[in-house]
């Protein structure tokens, strides 16, 4: 029962922060963590609005220190990680140290890749992206926005797979692909191949002739 509470208490606590409910917040977060230090989810959530509260308050490096107390979890906790990555991550674009800010990103984009939880990445990724540029670190930049355009694909394909065969017909180059669609250039490689292989093409000359007989 008393596991049961504490992650009810520290939810409705979460949800306040999330809902604008800020009045005396600190010292709800403060009481329900000494009343039960033994519990890593509370401990963690209270970091958590800790965290959110001090950037709210411009305390960077006060809402750096607290997301710093937060313990790595798995997989369903991955929504979570990803939300403090991208505060701290842009936090430290802000303070214009990228190297900094790729540190903190590099791995919760691992863990991004692991659970496979690319619907629930809401802005970490173009903020990530942000700071492996700034790292000169274009090829992981390009790799991210590349995984997140497959894994979120079903939502678009049927689109985008027609507008590539279309612009393959018309004998455009995967770089004019990328610019026209606003794609990664591995995604453009990932779609010319489904194109090609829908079609039965083996080669991009071959699609005009091919889109013309299926009608695609």
């Amino acid at each position: 029962m008393r596991l049961i509470e504490g992650l009810t208490r520290s939810c409705l606590l979460d949800l306040a922060y999330l809902g604008g409910d800020w009045d005396a917040l600190h010292e709800r977060v403060a009481a329900l963590r000494t009343e039960l230090p033994e519990m890593s989810q509370v401990q963690d959530t209270g970091c958590r609005i800790e965290a959110h509260l001090a950037l709210a308050r411009g305390e960077r490096t006060r809402a750096l220190e607290h997301l710093s107390n937060i313990a790595p979890r798995g997989v369903i906790e991955v929504h979570l990680g990803l939300r403090d990555a991208t505060i701290g991550t842009l936090i430290r674009l802000n303070d214009d140290d990228p190297a900094a800010a790729w540190t903190v990103a590099e791995p919760a984009a691992r863990l991004l890749r692991r659970s496979g939880r690319w619907a629930m990445s809401g802005s970490f990724v173009p903020i990530a992206v942000q700071a492996a540029l700034g790292r000169g670190r274009r090829a992981e930049a390009e790799d991210l926005v590349h995984d997140l355009e497959v894994n979120l694909e079903g939502r678009d394909a049927p689109h985008t797979t027609a507008e590539m065969a279309r612009l393959l017909a018309a004998g455009a180059t995967n770089r004019d692909i990328a610019q026209s669609l606003f794609l990664a250039s591995r995604t453009v490689e990932h779609h010319v191949a489904k194109v090609l292989k829908k079609l039965g093409a083996t080669r991009r000359g071959e699609v005009k002739d091919a889109l013309e007989r299926q009608q695609l």
